[in-house]
C-alpha cells in the first residue's frame, strides 16, 4: 500500500506550487513537487480554494493508477459529491487502461483519507468568456480560427512544461506560432509555465505492462489545469480542449466501457469535469476526424495553416522531424488540400526517405476491433486515400518541386498502396455537435460546408456510451 499525502498548495498572485510525499518511495517521481507560472497579467492569487485543489487533483491523479493499491491523503475536506466524483473518473480510466492488459478491475485500489477544514463547493455562474487550450498543433489552430469566426474570440492559453529528452516546448519554431496567432485573429494569449513534465520517469507505467506512457494519460489533464487556472482568473467560464472524434471511440468488453488509451482527450471526462466546477468544458472537434481538422483548417484559413506545430518528435532547430507517421499523415493531408506542406516544415526529399518503410497497418475483422485498432485502421485509411488521390505530377506541381529521387520514392509509395481499398472518407460525426457548449454548436453548419453528415445511427453507440459515462462519473 502506497500512501500519497498532499500538502496544502502555495498560492500566490502569479504562482501555484503542489507538494506530496510517497511512502514508500517510488521510482515514478524524479521530483514530488511542481509549480504552474502565471505570467503578469494573470492574478491566481484569488481563485477560490476548491478550485485550486480541483487543478491539483486533476494534474496527479493519473499517476496513482500505477501506484494502486494506494490511500491518497488530504489535510481537508473536499466538497460534497467530490470523493465520488474523483473515484469513479478514475475508474473510468482503470477500467479502459486494465482493458489494454485483458484485466478486469473490480476494485478502484485507491483510498482517500480527509481531514481538515471543509471546502465550499466552486460554481461559475454560466456567464463568462471563453477560453481555449492552445498548442499550434491542427487541432487547437482549427479551434481558434472557428471560435473567432463564431463570434467567441479566445483567451488562448498555453503550457510550456518541457520533458526531457524531448524538444517540442522548446523550439524556435513554437516561439514563432505563440507569437504569431496574436497577430492573426483578435485573441489574447497567455503562456503557463510549468516544470511538471520533467517530475516523472515516463516509462514507469510501460515496465508495468500498460500501453501508454504517464505523459500520453497527464499532459491533457495538465494542459486542461493551466486552461481552468488562467480563464478562471480572466474571468472566462466557457473552456475548449481540442480532440478529434477518434479519440472518442469506444467499445463494450466484458460488462465495462473501454475508450482509447488517450481517453483524457475525451469527451466523456471533460464534460462532468466541467460540470462539477460548475462550468462548460466542451469542444468544437469532437465531430471531426483527424483528417478533417486538417483539411478544414487548410481549406478555411490559409492564413492560419502556416503555424501548424505539430509534431512532438520534432528536434532541436527543427519545425517537423520528417521522420515519423505524423509528418507523413500531415503533409500528405495538406497536398490533399491543394496547398504546399513545406510552410509548416515539411522536408519532402527527406520525409519520402522514411517513407520507404511506411506499410499502413489493417486490422483484420475476426474478432472484437478495440478503440486504438479502429484509430489506427482510419487514420491509416486516410493517408491511403490520400495517396491514392495524388499523382506523382499533382504532388510535383504543389511543391514547385521535382526532386527526381523524392519522386521515385513516391511513385513506390503509391505501388503499394495501389491494390487497398481504404473506403470513402467518412462524415463528420453529427452526434457530438448536442455535447457541445450550447454557445458553438452553430459551427455545424461550417463542418456541413466542407463535409457530408455521418448518419447518426453509425455513431449512435459511441455518443450513447459517452453520455452512459459522463452520468455516471457525476450524475445530472
Amino acid at each position: 500500500m502506497n500512501l500519497i499525502t498532499l500538502q496544502p498548495p502555495i498560492l500566490q498572485p502569479r504562482r501555484i506550487e503542489f507538494r506530496w510525499r510517497v511512502e514508500p518511495a517510488t521510482p515514478l517521481y524524479r521530483r514530488t513537487s511542481f509549480a504552474l507560472e502565471f505570467p503578469e497579467s494573470v492574478d491566481v492569487a484569488a481563485l477560490p480554494e476548491s478550485l485550486v485543489w480541483g487543478i491539483g487533483l486533476l494534474c496527479l491523479h493519473a499517476q496513482w493508477i500505477f501506484l494502486r493499491p494506494c490511500r491518497v491523503k488530504l489535510p481537508v475536506r473536499l466538497p460534497a459529491g467530490w470523493e465520488g466524483f474523483w473515484r469513479r473518473f478514475l475508474q473510468a480510466q482503470v477500467n479502459s487502461l486494465e482493458a489494454y492488459r485483458k484485466r478486469i478491475v473490480d476494485d478502484l485500489q485507491i483510498d482517500f483519507e480527509m481531514d481538515g477544514p471543509q471546502l465550499a463547493a466552486v460554481r461559475g455562474d454560466g456567464e463568462g468568456s471563453c477560453a481555449a487550450a492552445f498548442s499550434g498543433g491542427k487541432d487547437s489552430l482549427l479551434q481558434a480560427g472557428l471560435l473567432c469566426e463564431c463570434g467567441e474570440p479566445p483567451l488562448l492559453v498555453t503550457t510550456t512544461s518541457p520533458m526531457p529528452p524531448m524538444q517540442d516546448h522548446l523550439t524556435a519554431r513554437r516561439r514563432h506560432v505563440l507569437a504569431e496567432i496574436v497577430k492573426r485573429r483578435p485573441v489574447r494569449l497567455v503562456e503557463v509555465r510549468s516544470d511538471f513534465r520533467s517530475s516523472w520517469d515516463n516509462g514507469f507505467s510501460g515496465r508495468l505492462g500498460y500501453p501508454v506512457s504517464i505523459n500520453e494519460v497527464t499532459d491533457t489533464h495538465l494542459y486542461t489545469a493551466s486552461l481552468l487556472a488562467a480563464g478562471w482568473a480572466s474571468g472566462a467560464r466557457h473552456f475548449f480542449v481540442a480532440s478529434e472524434t477518434e479519440v472518442q471511440e469506444s467499445i463494450e468488453w466484458e460488462g465495462r466501457t473501454v475508450f482509447h488509451p488517450h481517453m483524457m482527450y475525451a469527451a466523456a471526462l471533460h464534460l462532468p469535469l466541467g460540470r462539477l466546477l460548475g462550468v462548460s468544458l466542451s469542444s468544437l472537434t469532437w465531430p471531426l476526424h483527424s483528417g478533417q481538422v486538417q483539411e478544414l483548417l487548410w481549406r478555411r484559413y490559409p492564413d492560419l495553416r502556416g503555424l501548424q506545430y505539430s509534431c512532438w518528435k520534432v528536434g532541436a532547430g527543427e519545425a517537423m522531424c520528417n521522420a515519423c507517421n505524423q509528418c507523413l499523415r500531415l503533409a500528405l493531408g495538406a497536398l490533399a488540400a491543394g496547398a504546399d506542406p513545406s510552410v509548416i516544415g515539411i522536408q519532402w526529399p527527406r520525409l519520402m526517405r522514411f517513407a520507404r518503410k511506411w506499410k499502413p497497418r489493417f486490422v483484420g475483422e475476426n474478432g472484437p476491433l478495440w478503440p486504438d485498432n479502429l484509430v489506427r485502421r482510419e487514420l491509416n485509411s486516410h493517408v491511403v486515400r490520400c495517396i491514392q488521390q495524388l499523382s506523382p505530377q499533382r504532388v510535383a506541381e504543389l511543391l514547385g518541386s521535382n526532386d527526381l529521387l523524392a519522386s521515385l520514392r513516391y511513385r513506390a509509395l503509391r505501388r503499394r498502396v495501389r491494390r487497398l481499398n481504404p473506403g470513402p472518407a467518412p462524415g463528420f460525426r453529427c452526434g457530438f455537435v448536442p455535447l457541445m457548449d450550447e454557445r458553438v454548436r452553430a459551427v455545424e453548419k461550417i463542418y456541413a460546408e466542407h463535409f457530408p453528415s455521418e448518419p447518426a445511427e453509425t455513431h449512435a453507440a459511441v455518443v450513447e456510451r459517452t453520455r452512459h459515462l459522463v452520468n455516471w462519473i457525476l450524475p445530472s
